[in-house]
């Protein structure tokens, strides 16, 4: 038995997609281990969320941010490293790629647990179609593209730490493009490519999905980024190799 603690940015109650795959196998694991929840929100879960997980402990421990900067930050670390130090798990798994905990907890954390990131995203660049490898050269090129502002300053500022966080932490990729990238840009990273399929059709508004029949599921929000800009070009192309019109299902 283990016992591990995840870092949300959430609250388990709000449903984000981030959190699909941990919902998905999250009864099955806390039959087995102790599962800590910690989410780093002023809204705690609720007692629903409670009852359905009575094996997982929820804890609530507020922490800011202001756009994607992380606000008093040696005092939110600090509070996440004592709350751990507490707790003493056997892994503690942060389950979004916040940048500025992966860098601040690989540090603070590294004496006394083994810390891992779940990694959903590709850092600093997103997902080039054509990326030359040169993870610098990818990230310029992005910058110049029209980012909003705190977005692009924000980049500007951290991606030249990346290969260092990223060789201090014990990465887990929720998709393998992620880490077809990682790969890519780095050499000897640890990383994990761990995609259990999310339990989508169990919700009481899915009951008639599993009958019927799609050519393509998009499971994002629908901006760019998350693969929006490519939407057309790909359905596009699947009509075309199918020679027909093709039916799509979104979950965004």
């Amino acid at each position: 038995n283990m016992k591990i603690v995840f870092i949300t940015m959430n609250p388990f109650s709000m449903n984000p997609g981030h959190l699909a795959r941990l919902k998905a196998v999250l009864p099955q694991l806390s039959s087995k281990h102790e599962v800590i929840i910690l989410s780093l929100h002023t809204n705690e879960d609720t007692f629903t969320t409670k009852e359905n997980y009575p094996k997982v402990k929820f804890i609530n421990l507020p922490v800011l941010f202001k756009g994607w900067e992380l606000k008093n930050k040696k005092e939110a670390v600090t509070s996440i490293t004592n709350l751990i130090s507490g707790i003493l798990p056997d892994i503690c798994i942060l389950q979004m790629e916040a940048w500025e905990l992966m860098r601040e907890l690989s540090l603070s954390l590294k004496k006394i647990t083994k810390f891992s990131v779940v990694i959903h995203a590709m850092p600093f660049v997103v997902s080039p179609i054509n990326p030359s490898s040169d993870f610098e050269y990818d990230v310029k090129m992005y910058l110049q593209s029209n980012l909003v502002p705190f977005r692009h300053d924000y980049v500007l500022k951290h991606y030249n730490e990346a290969k260092k966080v990223l060789n201090s932490i014990n990465i887990i990729t929720a998709n393998n493009t992620v880490s077809y990238f990682l790969n890519c840009y780095f050499n000897n990273l640890k990383i994990w490519n761990y995609i259990p399929l999310p339990n989508i059709l169990n919700d009481s508004n899915s009951d008639n999905l599993s009958s019927l029949d799609y050519d393509f599921v998009y499971m994002a929000r629908m901006e760019a980024g998350k693969g929006i800009e490519y939407l057309k070009v790909i359905l596009r192309e699947i009509s075309s190799i199918m020679k027909r019109k093709v039916s799509i299902l979104v979950f965004g």
